[in-house]
């Protein structure tokens, strides 16, 4: 168990220059080895006209933060966000209806969960405050799911391979 002091100086080690919390070293290298070896189950697809507008859709949860995020993007986007403290919940295939699914399933926390912004813009310096929202109305398990249902759902509506 930790004293006080210890806590604060632990806490104050996840603090960067301009006071935003980033992830100790151990645990950022943690969760980015753990995406690797999740990568390496997936596709490989090459590059192409086509796979260049593919995205990954990612939740992730920030502890300290108490809140989520539905995110889309390439890899780097999710190192990036893992240098932040965020953790890895759930990886949705790539797929070109990244975009829709990550709206569709904010939207769906949103109004069913009544689950508002999570974190703010000042402490997002590497963008996607907007599609953040605070955990507790939600669970990140459940945001992961609506994530899968409303992937699911557009994909039985789409008119072409995705």
């Amino acid at each position: 168990m930790l004293t006080k002091l210890e806590q604060r100086t632990e806490h104050q080690e996840r603090l960067d220059a301009t006071g935003l919390m980033i992830a100790p070293p151990n645990r950022v290298q943690a969760e980015k080895d753990r995406l690797t070896q999740l990568l390496e189950t997936l596709p490989v697809l090459p590059l192409d006209d086509f796979t260049a507008s593919v995205r990954y859709v990612y939740v992730i949860d920030h502890p300290e933060y108490n809140a989520g995020k539905i995110g889309i993007g390439k890899v780097i986007r999710l190192f990036e966000m893992l240098n932040y403290g965020w953790h890895l919940e759930f990886l949705l295939a790539p797929t070109l209806l990244a975009a829709e699914v990550e709206s569709a399933a904010l939207r769906r926390i949103r109004r069913e969960y009544r689950a508002r912004q999570g974190v703010s813009k000042a402490n997002m310096p590497q963008g996607g405050a907007s599609e953040t929202f605070m955990l507790g109305p939600v669970t990140i398990k459940r945001a992961a799911e609506v994530v899968h249902e409303e992937y699911t759902r557009l994909k039985a509506t789409a008119s072409v391979w995705l």
